[in-house]
């Protein structure tokens, strides 16, 4: 298929490649479909293949300032969220073997660390110092490794590695608190 201009002549590879670009930027936008379509004088599809078109082509920021880094760090606190939440179902469903709710945990258990570690990083852990807050949040994470491993029936040296990964102080799996520790 050649693609064509609005007025029905065949496009040039630059020419295809700008409003491809056009169309793209309009979608992310969040621009429709029809109206992304009308106005460049293209069908629907072939409005949807330029969008395709344009990011199999487009790699990314070709230099440091122009990373938007509130930008990613939202990205990778909603991607690490969203495994998060399809990790922790994965642990507790009925209809999984153990080895892959083991292997859920382990995926939980360092998407939550990693997850903590970024906010901390950025200072969006508020209303303890950051690093009392992270600990205090993987405290409470590992528990709840210890409980759902406890839960469904797997010894606890299966979900050492786990818990190694979340670096967590032997103590906790001990049962005491940071108080009886230290």
């Amino acid at each position: 298929m050649v693609p064509v201009s609005a007025s029905g002549g065949t496009l040039s590879a630059q020419r295809r490649v700008e409003r491809d670009r056009r169309i793209a930027e309009a979608r992310a936008a969040g621009e429709q479909w029809d109206v992304i379509a009308e106005r460049e004088g293209v069908s629907r599809a072939t409005a949807k293949r330029a969008v395709k078109a344009h990011g199999d082509t487009v790699v990314g920021p070709v230099s440091l300032e122009q990373i938007d880094g509130d930008d990613v760090l939202l990205r990778v606190i909603r991607s690490h969220l969203a495994m998060l939440g399809v990790a922790e179902r994965l642990a507790v469903a009925d209809r999984v073997n153990d080895n892959a709710k083991i292997g859920a945990l382990r995926v939980a258990s360092s998407l939550g660390t990693n997850t903590l570690q970024i906010l901390a990083a950025v200072g969006l852990l508020r209303g303890h110092s950051g690093l009392e807050r992270y600990q205090a949040e993987l405290e409470d994470a590992a528990k709840v490794v210890v409980n759902l491993a406890d839960r469904h029936g797997i010894g606890i040296e299966e979900v050492d590695a786990a818990l190694a990964a979340m670096r967590v102080p032997s103590h906790i799996v001990a049962g005491e608190s940071v108080g009886e520790a230290a």
